[in-house]
């Protein structure tokens, strides 16, 4: 078996390690067996250097006129208020600075038997409000190579899902029954 990918921090233009020169695992979430790959444990000090990178760059990108430049794109966990106001201090009336969608960070709830995982990707369950009931987000494959070149769901990952959904299924069908009776009582 092939070692797990490590993926690196992208600052300055370079791919690094993080200044811990700590890494951590992430496993694919419908078969715990497999290592997805090892990903960076970054510190306070990535940040700055990711940040103070942007800022250098910066002072050539904004001699780019502006049909030539890309829209940039953040995407952040947690609280966007201080980025908002960095980039609305940096455009100050020079660029056009909008934000086309928010999606708050979701923590999910965990389902029994099942591991659970932190990704840094978006979803659409906070659109979907409480409607729907309580949200869980699972699917066969890993969320790690979803929507890219190397997407890939092997027929054991999918057939191991269905098992998945049913088990699912049944349990929460039991779990609402029980409510019902509990009401009842």
């Amino acid at each position: 078996m092939a070692p797990p990918k490590v993926y690196k921090n992208f600052i300055d233009g370079e791919w690094v390690e993080s200044s811990t020169g700590e890494t951590f695992e992430n496993r694919n979430p419908t078969d715990t067996r497999e290592v997805v790959g090892l990903f960076q444990r970054s510190a306070k000090a990535d940040v700055d250097a990711a940040v103070e990178a942007a800022r250098h760059a910066f002072a050539k990108w904004r001699l780019v006129p502006a049909p030539r430049r890309a829209e940039i794109m953040f995407r952040t966990v947690g609280d966007p208020t201080v980025l908002r106001e960095a980039v609305t201090t940096a455009t100050n009336g020079r660029a056009e600075a909008r934000e086309v969608i928010h999606i708050p960070a979701v923590r999910l709830t965990a389902f029994d038997g099942l591991p659970t995982t932190a990704v840094a990707f978006a979803t659409d369950i906070p659109a979907l409000g409480d409607a729907w009931g309580k949200p869980f987000l699972i699917g066969p494959g890993s969320i790690h190579v979803a929507h890219t070149a190397e997407e890939r769901i092997s027929k054991r990952e999918l057939s191991e899902a269905v098992d998945i959904y049913a088990r699912m299924a049944s349990q929460l069908l039991n779990d609402w029954h029980v409510s019902q009776e509990q009401v009842r009582a």
